[in-house]
């Protein structure tokens, strides 16, 4: 299990483009366009929506929660599924109310 958040996504952006895409630098020039532009950025301070709309999209800066099925910007890493903290917190949820009500049925016997 591991923690994930936006900026986490945002400093590894270049690293990641790179890993997916050196091997088509040669046939596809716009994606070493994009990479020029990534490296160009402070990833230390940039915003998503920088590298939102060099890329065009939403993927490299966020992830897409296993649950929800919807872009966020910060949850957990299971395994190989990233599931947000609003699904996290409901799923806490799940439990608070699942113990309340086995601890009422307790009482009733």
């Amino acid at each position: 299990m591991k923690a994930y958040n936006r900026r986490l996504k945002i400093r590894t952006v270049v690293e990641r483009w790179n890993e997916q895409y050196k091997d088509m630098y040669k046939e596809n020039k716009d994606k070493l366009k994009i990479l020029k532009k990534l490296e160009s950025l402070n990833l230390s301070k940039c915003k998503a929506k920088d590298i939102d709309n060099i890329i065009g999209n939403p993927s490299w800066t966020h992830f897409m929660c296993m649950s929800c099925k919807d872009y966020k910007s910060r949850g957990v890493l299971f395994t190989d599924d990233y599931i947000c903290l609003d699904c996290i917190m409901d799923s806490l949820d799940l439990f608070k109310h699942d113990a309340l009500s086995q601890s009422s049925e307790v009482k009733k016997e």
